[in-house]
């Protein structure tokens, strides 16, 4: 039972719904009704998507060859107030930003994709996990500039992130590990996903590669709680390949 003081943002990769599981648009709609989140950063996404109540922005069209125009990288659905927000130092195939007017003041929220370790190993233009931290360097860079751009403004930063940061899920590598959680604190963000959810209670099958950072003087305003979900419904439908995970935001007493 979710917490009505609670502001949740949520994120889950829907595994490119355009092309794959296209009958299943009324489980997934349900589903992320579900987790009754206030945000959604949305990944392999589809930029069609209509969540009643919300307002989206959309990544530009990926310029992968297969995608269609339909698809985004990511998007972001709110139920409060959204304006988009231009990145100046990013790929907008990969990722998207948004000004929410939020219960804790003028939010950021950029969700965004980091390439997956083998890309552009096939082609030979590129050795695994190496754009995979090329592509950190330049979350790390866009982090920055938001916040030199923003003073003042609280920050979340969401997606699939195409490593597990718990240190024991096996995708992932050592030095882009390194480099992530480096980007994170020299963006004083806290990732609130990085622990083993496979463990119990929580006992997923998998480890997540879809992660949560928050700024840390968010943090200071509220207390979080972490949920996460198998890519499949209750009645064990099959929707995604990935965790979705979600962060529920309480205002701490006297703020």
């Amino acid at each position: 039972m979710t917490n009505p003081a609670a502001f949740r943002i949520a994120t889950w990769n829907l595994d490119r719904p355009v092309v794959r599981r296209k009958s299943r648009s009324t489980e997934r709609l349900a589903e992320l009704q579900r987790h009754d989140a206030d945000v959604w950063i949305l990944t392999e996404a589809d930029r069609e998507l209509e969540l009643p109540g919300y307002t989206m922005v959309a990544t530009r069209r990926p310029d992968h060859p297969g995608y269609s125009d339909r698809e985004a990288y990511a998007t972001v659905h709110s139920r409060w107030p959204m304006r988009p927000v231009e990145l100046t130092a990013f790929d907008p195939c990969f990722g998207v930003c948004a000004l929410i007017e939020s219960p804790f003041g003028p939010l950021l929220v950029h969700g965004s994709i980091i390439t997956y370790h083998n890309d552009g190993v096939a082609d030979g233009t590129a050795k695994p996990w190496e754009r995979h931290r090329e592509s950190i360097g330049q979350h790390a860079k866009v982090w920055r500039d938001l916040g030199s751009r923003f003073p003042g403004h609280d920050l979340i930063v969401g997606g699939d992130f195409n490593q597990a940061l718990d240190d024991v899920g096996r995708y992932r590598d050592k030095q882009a590990t390194t480099l992530l959680r480096t980007a994170f604190a020299e963006c004083t963000l806290r990732c609130l996903t990085d622990e083993d959810f496979t463990e119990p209670p929580k006992g997923l099958s998998r480890h997540s590669i879809d992660h949560i950072a928050v700024s840390k003087g968010l943090l200071a305003k509220a207390t979080s709680t972490v949920d996460v979900w198998e890519g499949v419904t209750p009645a064990g439908v099959s929707l995604s390949d990935h965790n979705g995970v979600v962060v529920a935001l309480s205002p701490r007493s006297g703020s």
